[in-house]
């Protein structure tokens, strides 16, 4: 599982999200893995993150993706709109996603804000540079190297 540490700073833009530091990075969120966005920073107070599979949201004509995904206050399972309505009282809070090859790729918004969130694209394990699974050959040729009397010492 990854965890994004999520936090909300003001730019001359707006307010934007931070993940792991950067404005509104673009994630890649890898099948048959688990994402988990932690929002316990102070500065998230006002602005619960959610997942669409449109750009900005609701803000942008979409609609909330909620499947696979589990909203987390205080410790404990609650609905979506429970996360929302009581998003600042909680101390702790984060959603998680369980991603599966069915999982479009999403974007992840503020609930009352528009243009403070990025892209979360869905991608296979063995896309791009260094995902493919050991043995597969996806890089060149494999060569199985024999070695005798070898030694070490210390």
């Amino acid at each position: 599982m990854t965890t994004y540490t999520v936090t909300v700073q003001s730019t001359a833009g707006g307010n934007k999200y931070f993940i792991d530091g950067v404005q509104q990075a673009s994630l890649s969120l890898i099948i048959n893995n688990s994402f988990t966005f932690n929002q316990d920073a102070s500065s998230n107070d006002g602005h619960p993150l959610l997942l669409s599979a449109t750009s900005d949201g609701t803000h942008g004509g979409g609609s909330r993706y909620d499947t696979n995904v589990v909203y987390t206050g205080d410790g404990s399972t609650v609905s979506a709109s429970d996360y929302i309505t009581n998003f600042n009282s909680y101390t702790t809070r984060s959603i998680t996603i369980s991603v599966v090859a069915a999982t479009p790729s999403l974007f992840y918004y503020c609930n009352y804000h528009s243009g403070m969130g990025g892209s979360a694209a869905v991608t296979s394990p063995l896309e791009g540079w260094g995902r493919q699974e050991y043995g597969n050959s996806a890089w060149g040729v494999e060569y199985s190297v024999k070695t005798t009397g070898v030694s070490a010492t210390t």
